[in-house]
This record gives structure tokens, sequence and C-alpha cells, in this order.
């Protein structure tokens, strides 16, 4: 995975991540899909301690990041010390590991001079 997509509903055009069956917005079934890359501001983050043996780290740091265009998203915050407000970057990482095997996900850092 190279880079996250967004998706648009053709009907309304709807922003969602990730791709739902049905659009939220009018129901619609039909979706073209977008780049979904950027700044982001994180608006709330957790960290998780009790994970699933498909994690092996210690936690995993989980945040809620707002785009420009008003779309939210939640991905993989690799940030130290995360801090309500600040501005991240989109980029894909391995959110998990499944039989032996990385799965990459949205991923979000901090970004460059900021």
């Amino acid at each position: 995975m190279n880079k996250v997509e967004g998706f648009i509903c053709r009907s309304c055009k709807t922003r969602t991540y990730p791709r739902h069956r049905r659009c939220p917005t009018c129901g619609g079934e039909d979706f073209e899909s977008f780049d979904l890359g950027g700044r982001v501001r994180l608006l709330t983050f957790t960290r998780i301690y009790m994970l699933s043996l498909a994690f092996h780290e210690r936690f995993i740091t989980l945040g809620i990041g707002e785009f420009e265009d008003g779309l939210r998203a939640l991905g993989k915050l690799l940030v130290d010390e995360p801090k309500v407000g600040m501005e991240l970057e989109v980029v894909t990482g391995v959110v998990k590991m499944e039989n032996g095997i990385p799965i990459q996900g949205l991923c979000f850092k901090e970004a460059a001079g900021a």
C-alpha cells in the first residue's frame, strides 16, 4: 500500500474514509477514489495497552485527524508525544501483523516544519 485512498460518493460528493458500502449521507453505492494525503490537525488521541497478539508493540497510539476539507479519519499515530491541535502528515505504515504479514494502513506523523 503506497498511498491511502479516500472515497467520494458520486451522487452527493460526500468524502469518506474508509470506504462504506453505502454513503452515510445519501445512501448511494457508487464511489470514486481520491488520494487521501496532505496535512491534518490532531483532534484527539488515545493509547491502547491491551492489544491482541496481532500487535507486536507494548501499546499503540491512535488519533483522529481532521483534513482541511473537514473529513475526519482514524489512524495510527507515529508520534512519541502527541498534542491535541498539532499538525500531522498522512503516511502509510504497518498498523498490525496478521499471520506474520505486515498490514499497511493509515498513519499520521508529525508534519515537517511544524
